[in-house]
């Protein structure tokens, strides 16, 4: 025992590793990395093949609107620019918020104690401490669920794009709250904050799909909804490496990081503006055939519009005025059974 209580007292400290530091980062970086490459590929591959391999390739008009303009099958610049848009206020947001609240776990905790203290004169129990610390950390799914509830009603109302927008003054509010929880030293800011932003990324998880989706073209659907997943893997990547204490992980700067999603939120309200509304929500719902003639000029292109127009016009010939089913009203409807039971099971 005297032996080994000399060699502990003459051993050096540990020098401090970075390579410890940064191998989580790493290791997230090469696997988002992985799986963004892998959707790239499958949007090349949709993009690029011909959609009958067997058909007579035919002289196509080529379309100047066009990232590619050899047989139009690219997306334009317009639509390309929605999805960015749309994804940075979107599921990008959600991974982002995701990822970053586990980095400043030690810093709240202490904060808690510390706020409990001042407060009560007392000192906070291991029970309430992580009572408080699993409310702050789990009302975000209880907010995304209302949130993903309300976005299909405010989708159908503000529109689309609208939608997206007024969206962003949650995650505002959101990180006004949760930046101002330390100096002002209310805990319940976290908890209300956190709730608010869960709300911000359950309608936009609901509406950036819909929205991308009635924007692309047919042969584009399946490709530009990959943006989705590519966003969301990129917000996980972003929070990892802000929660960094190099960068906004120390002690003293883990309000900066909790209120940071604001930024993704002023990123799209500068952004979105600058494009079109869905154009199925222009034609169908609002009734403004000029306005929706535009938006597809610029998402499909001056030369390729028209076969998108014509079936937005059979849909609302096929539809003959009939209004959205409730949730309740599509559980009794035995003719889409199968289609909602394959849902319930991908979900």
């Amino acid at each position: 025992p005297r032996l080994t209580c000399c060699l502990v007292r003459e051993m050096p400290p540990a020098p401090f590793s970075y390579k410890e530091l940064l191998q989580p980062c790493m290791m997230s970086l090469v696997t988002s990395f992985l799986f963004s490459l892998s959707q790239l590929s499958r949007v090349f591959l949709q993009l690029l093949l011909p959609a009958h391999c067997q058909r007579k390739q035919t002289r196509l008009q080529v379309d100047r609107n066009s990232t590619y303009g050899l047989w139009g099958r690219l997306p334009t610049w317009t639509l390309l620019g929605t999805v960015c848009a749309a994804g940075i206020g979107g599921t990008f947001q959600y991974g982002y918020n995701v990822s970053l609240i586990s980095a400043p776990t030690q810093h709240i905790h202490k904060f808690l104690n510390d706020t409990w203290q001042s407060r009560y004169q007392t000192k906070l129990s291991s029970s309430i401490l992580t009572l408080l610390w699993s409310t702050i950390a789990s009302i975000f799914s209880l907010g995304g669920f209302f949130g993903a509830h309300l976005g299909g009603l405010m989708a159908g109302r503000l529109g689309r794009k609208g939608t997206l927008l007024v969206n962003n003054l949650l995650a505002l509010f959101a990180a006004i709250l949760m930046g101002a929880s330390f100096p002002t030293g209310l805990f319940e800011l976290l908890i209300v904050g956190r709730f608010l932003i869960g709300m911000n990324t359950g309608i936009g998880l609901c509406v950036q799909p819909l929205y991308i989706g009635e924007a692309a073209p047919r042969h584009l659907r399946g490709a530009m909804a990959m943006g989705s997943s590519i966003f969301l893997t990129g917000g996980i990547l972003t929070g990892q490496v802000m929660g960094l204490r190099e960068l906004l992980g120390g002690e003293e700067r883990w309000p900066f990081l909790l209120s940071s999603c604001g930024l993704p939120a002023i990123i799209q309200l500068l952004s979105l503006p600058w494009f079109p509304e869905s154009p199925r929500f222009t034609l169908l719902d609002r009734g403004h055939e000029a306005k929706g003639v535009k938006a597809l000029k610029r998402f499909h292109g001056p030369l390729h519009y028209q076969k998108e127009m014509e079936d937005i016009r059979r849909e609302n010939l096929a539809l003959g005025g009939e209004k959205a089913k409730k949730p309740w009203e599509l559980f009794a409807d035995r003719s889409i059974h199968w289609q909602l039971i394959a849902v319930i099971c991908l979900a």
